[in-house]
């Protein structure tokens, strides 16, 4: 099931950053008859603006993940430390 989310996750980002490209370049050359010189550079502020909002958002993402990451190591050695110790406090009992 999360193999298929990620790969799911995955297409939709794929096709996203394709149309969001695409519409990129496509637009302006579109539109460049009809638009005037200062509608043009606003257009182009715009395109900055949305990759820089779609970079953002990648790497607050991938942030959230690698600190999710860390905590579960965090939590696997304290787990395993907790065992080993009460292995080891057993063992001396038995002893």
């Amino acid at each position: 099931m999360k193999k298929i989310r990620t790969i799911l996750k995955g297409l939709i980002i794929s096709v996203s950053t394709l149309a969001a490209g695409f519409l990129a370049l496509a637009l302006p050359f579109k539109m460049f008859a009809n638009l005037s010189r200062h509608d043009m550079q606003v257009l182009f502020l715009a395109e900055i603006v949305v990759y820089f909002i779609m970079s953002m958002t990648y790497l607050i993402f991938r942030d959230k993940k690698e600190t999710e990451k860390e905590k579960n190591e965090e939590r696997r050695v304290a787990r395993r430390e907790k065992f080993e110790r009460a292995q080891k406090e057993y063992y001396d009992l038995a002893a």
